[in-house]
């Protein structure tokens, strides 16, 4: 066994020595504590410690360094396999969800439709760019590219009405806050009529050929992967696990870069007045800063099956994204309705009688514009718990 010892470390590099003391039952035999390929039956040891073969089947003879090699490439398709198998699983999916989505976000006046189809859009994407090695693998790297531009496509065409929806939702719910009713039905039946073109906008797009390829081919094309369901291999599930580690970390690290203006203003100096914090507020970056926390929900939810083991950190680092997520999105919608609100004010002022709309609107600009800056202080709330990479990647290292 000393002379075997000898002649695997001359044999072998380094990796390849490790590869083989990580190999299974069923890739090597074990002799003692010692690793024998499958090849041999039997050794004699020289004095020099050179081993000699006894029995061997000389039909396909190996040495130990080719065995090791071969173990290392089997593991590494297996492996390649899993992620494919993961990945398709993960995509195919969000796609399901977002084309079951259609026809009730054509018809009817149920607005979830609309918000689940663009949000599926959304996720899908995401686990497309996660798994785009191995699934260029299965539908090709030209594919990959094209489905990740379709959903995008799709996500912005649906997301015009969803915005619409949600104005014409939250309207009654403001105007009613406000204690308004003079100028919303001004407000209300403009938004009606952008929500008709957008809504025409996106009954075209769903016509599209892109869309078409979309539903009907790209779901026959994951169906293989999907259904080639690997074994429950501790070396497969730490492959997913180690994937899922990388991509989040990678994806909160990416956030945090992108937040470093919204960190800079929640860790100033308190300002001399209320109107100097709000002011100081770096609008600017603040949606992209939300465009990055949900995509690092949406990496982070993707992994959730991977982590079967480590439920609470995955659980609350998906918990503070969807909260700086929703802060931030609460705040940009105000921006955005207190704009809307004056834009229309402006545009009615010229007409006769039309002070009563005008003093409601102005009202409920006063609203939007205090319930808009009201928010700030609970995005630095959230922003101050969101996740730390450190800490999220040792909450996920189960290995421990």
């Amino acid at each position: 066994t000393v002379g075997m010892r000898r002649f695997s470390e001359r044999a072998m590099n380094g990796d390849e020595m490790a590869e083989l003391e990580h190999a299974s039952p069923h890739e090597l035999h074990v002799h003692g504590s010692e690793a024998v390929p499958e090849t041999a039956t039997s050794y004699e040891t020289t004095r020099d410690g050179h081993a000699v073969a006894g029995e061997l089947d000389m039909s396909a003879p190996k040495s130990v360094a080719s065995v090791a090699t071969s173990t290392t490439g089997r593991r590494r398709k297996r492996i390649e396999a899993n992620a494919i198998h993961f990945g398709a699983t993960v995509v195919s999916g969000h796609l399901t969800r977002a084309i079951a989505q259609i026809p009730g976000a054509t018809v009817g006046d149920d607005h979830e439709f609309v918000h689940r189809l663009r949000v599926a859009c959304r996720r899908t994407r995401v686990a497309l760019e996660l798994w785009s090695g191995p699934l260029g693998q299965v539908l090709g790297d030209d594919q990959v590219k094209r489905a990740r531009r379709g959903l995008r496509d799709l996500a912005r065409s649906v997301g015009a009405v969803r915005d619409l929806d949600v104005w014409l939702l939250d309207l009654v719910a403001l105007s009613a806050r406000a204690g308004v009713t003079s100028g919303v039905g001004e407000l209300r039946d403009r938004a009606n009529v952008e929500r008709e073109i957008a809504n025409s906008a996106f009954r075209k797009h769903l016509d599209s050929s892109e869309v078409g390829w979309l539903c009907d081919v790209v779901p026959v094309l994951l169906k293989d992967a999907v259904s080639q369901e690997p074994p429950d291999d501790p070396v497969l599930i730490g492959a997913r696990q180690q994937h899922g580690r990388r991509a989040i970390a990678r994806a909160v690290r990416d956030l945090n870069d992108a937040g470093r203006p919204l960190s800079a203003w929640v860790n100033q100096p308190e300002p001399h007045s209320e109107i100097a914090r709000i002011a100081s507020f770096p609008a600017a970056p603040a949606h992209e800063i939300r465009l990055y926390a949900k995509r690092a929900r949406y990496t982070a939810e993707a992994f959730v099956p991977a982590f079967k083991d480590a439920p609470e950190a995955l659980d609350a680092a998906i918990a503070s994204l969807a909260r700086i997520q929703e802060k931030i999105g609460d705040w940009h919608d105000r921006v955005g309705w207190h704009e809307r609100i004056v834009t229309v004010a402006k545009l009615i002022s010229a007409r006769p009688n039309a002070g009563d709309d005008l003093v409601g609107l102005m009202q409920l600009a006063s609203q939007v514009g205090r319930e808009r800056d009201l928010g700030l202080e609970k995005i630095g709330s959230a922003w101050r718990d969101r996740p730390r990479v450190g800490a999220l990647r040792d909450g996920l290292d189960i290995r421990k």
